[in-house]
């Protein structure tokens, strides 16, 4: 039959349950005072042995652990002759730490109580939850899931003498699997794109690196940058006199993560091997972006010091990695400013940082800035970039020819989130050129997000994580030129739309024509998600311009656009085509011309008349040289027999 073990106020939970020879030993939570940790010893025939008077109530079963500050939960109990070992979940610095793994030892011979002080088993970084335990009859050893210095959980142990010393002070990496490859980054230096990720093959994770040169893929295995203590997480990488300049947030000084930078070379040589601290700030500094004129770098991140998220920069020297000046405060207004993005302008020299700026709703809006080579900001707190209501987020800039166009998801149209764009020009103002920006996914169905942008062949190239196919294909890349005026030019086309969610796009600077796009693929045979990487050309999707059949992904430039088929290989007398000006339907779509278009000229006038076409065949109508219906003489235009044979130019 049921007992009652306890009917303390409040509520009880989380039982757990061990034998130590004798007795059964069971602890749990009560939430009357706080989450506090409570045990009991029963007995075989069911009585409850140790018990508490809670007020004017006596005997309410069970006895205090622990009731520490903070909350104490989701106890695990192991027991041996005589004692036992019970471990929590414990909340108590959880400001500095999150939650931590304690432990006490209990004696149980006579009544529960617990036997010295608290045992500290782990308080790494940022969290240590739901711990189990166990004993070989003389010693412990527990286990719990840990998230220190990392996105992704996984199990740690450590072994607790029967004294209550903790053996293994750092804990102990227990489970290993297939490693997480995630956050890419982009850059060129020379002839050579470096693809940089976020790598978690080593537990706390580091920044690799790979190389290529066109389509050859320059290192086997991926490049180190760096792999200090902790987590190395979030690259982003600019160039500069033929090398690669890579920014991270680094957690090699503890618990507040850090930005460090160091300069590659086009080699893959590692210039800065124990990387060079950018900024130390007390508190968060997080996902740095870089760009540079090719003499100094400017980082940018988003700030916890002071509390909220603010926008900081720092200037790099590129020839000696040195830091010339740092924590210059870009933005520091009310609420949070985050998601920071930069690029530099070559026509005014100087850069635009953008941001998501939450100082004026609950729904983010854009803002910029703009910042000197020397560091000196020149709109101090930014400026508006766009201001449309449901939030603006994400964004990226780049610059072409004294044009810059930002880009970011935007939620005006659909809370699930469009890409638009506005273009900007810098110098004595920041000048923003479409209002609160335009459309250019489309306001296509399903998801769209986390765009990037780059130059590419004199126009603008964005990519974007797509929703549209989530059904069928899941997450994919897709891409859009965009003009410097503004204009779209062509539709939208997949980049990369394989089974399974492609995510996170980067483009890289161009090189000529081409340049390179990095995203992370999930690989469902591995069950992790990789980095992937893509050469596009000027005018490689569908529906873009282009002379030849080489400049298409699909193979095929029809009607001057880089069709999705073959469609009639730019026959003229057929009645396809693969441009909207001929079709009225969609630039890089195979389409029937429509039927107010002639497809064969009369050839002769007399008896001679146009074939159209018929909007619903790919090819035109037969040539049977009719007038008004009849077959006629070609040079008389008279009526021939009845029994004459029709022909082209009517009968002999």
């Amino acid at each position: 039959a049921a007992l009652t073990l306890s009917a303390g106020a409040g509520r009880q939970s989380d039982p757990a349950a061990a034998w130590d020879g004798t007795h059964y030993v069971v602890t749990f939570t009560n939430n009357n005072l706080g989450i506090n940790l409570f045990g009991a010893r029963v007995s075989t025939a069911g009585v409850v042995l140790d018990t508490r008077n809670e007020g004017i109530t006596p005997n309410v079963g069970g006895v205090s652990i622990s009731s520490a500050d903070g909350n104490q939960e989701l106890s695990s109990l192991t027991c041996k002759v005589g004692s036992c070992l019970v471990t929590w979940q414990d909340s108590g610095n959880a400001a500095a730490t999150s939650f931590d793994v304690h432990a006490q030892r209990l004696d149980v011979a006579t009544a529960l109580a617990p036997n010295g002080p608290v045992i500290v088993v782990s308080n790494a970084n940022r969290g240590q939850f739901v711990p189990a335990v166990a004993t070989n009859n003389t010693d412990f050893f527990t286990v719990w899931q840990d998230a220190r210095d990392t996105d992704t959980n996984t199990v740690f142990g450590a072994r607790v003498t029967a004294a209550g010393a903790v053996a293994d002070a750092n804990g102990l990496l227990l489970v290993t699997g297939n490693n997480r490859e995630s956050a890419p980054a982009m850059g060129r230096a020379g002839g050579t794109f470096g693809v940089f990720w976020t790598d978690s093959r080593n537990y706390g994770s580091d920044i690799a690196l790979t190389r290529f040169s066109g389509a050859t893929k320059l290192d086997p295995t991926a490049r180190v940058v760096s792999n200090a203590q902790f987590a190395q997480a979030g690259p982003a990488v600019t160039m500069s006199a033929g090398n690669f300049v890579a920014v991270w947030n680094d957690s090699r000084n503890g618990a507040d993560r850090d930005i460090f930078a160091a300069r590659i070379t086009a080699a893959g040589a590692v210039l800065d091997p124990t990387g060079v601290a950018v900024s130390v700030g007390t508190g968060d500094q997080l996902v740095p972006e870089i760009s540079t004129n090719g003499t100094v770098s400017l980082v940018v991140w988003e700030d916890r010091r002071a509390g909220n998220f603010d926008i900081l920069g720092a200037i790099l020297d590129n020839a000696s990695g040195a830091v010339v000046a740092t924590d210059i405060v870009i933005c520091n207004v009310a609420g949070d400013q985050v998601r920071p993005a930069v690029a530099f302008d070559a026509v005014s020299g100087q850069f635009l940082v953008v941001w998501t700026d939450s100082r004026i709703a609950a729904d983010p809006n854009l803002f910029g800035a703009r910042v000197t080579t020397a560091g000196a900001v020149l709109d101090a707190n930014g400026l508006s970039i766009s201001a449309a209501g449901n939030g603006q987020f994400t964004p990226r800039v780049t610059f072409l020819s004294g044009t810059g166009l930002v880009v970011w998801e935007d939620r005006r149209l659909d809370t699930q989130g469009d890409v638009f764009g506005g273009r900007v020009t810098l110098g004595g103002a920041l000048s923003v050129l479409d209002g609160d920006g335009f459309s250019i996914s489309g306001n296509a169905a399903g998801v769209q997000l986390s765009p990037t942008a780059s130059s590419l062949s004199g126009s603008f190239l964005v990519a974007w994580t797509d929703g549209r196919n989530v059904n069928t294909t899941g997450l994919d890349i897709f891409g859009q030129q965009i003009g410097t005026s503004g204009a779209i030019n062509g539709a939208a086309f997949a980049i990369s739309a394989d089974p399974g969610n492609e995510e996170d796009p980067v483009l890289s600077d161009a090189l000529t024509n081409v340049t390179r796009i990095a995203y992370t693929r999930l690989r469902s045979d591995l069950q992790t998600v990789r980095v992937a990487t893509r050469t596009i050309g000027a005018s490689s999707g569908t529906g873009q311009a282009c002379s030849n059949d080489g400049q298409c992904s699909t193979g095929f430039c029809v009607d001057s656009r880089c069709c999705d088929v073959a469609c009639g290989g730019n026959n003229k007398t057929d009645c396809q085509a693969c441009a909207r000006s001929i079709t009225g339907g969609v630039d890089g779509t195979c389409s029937f011309i429509p039927p107010t278009t002639f497809c064969r000229n009369y050839a002769n006038t007399k008896c001679d008349l146009r074939e159209y076409c018929t909007g619903s065949s790919p090819d035109c109508p037969p040539d049977i040289g009719r007038n008004q219906g009849q077959v006629c003489n070609s040079t008389t235009g008279t009526v021939c027999p009845s029994n004459a044979p029709p022909g082209p130019h009517g009968c002999p």
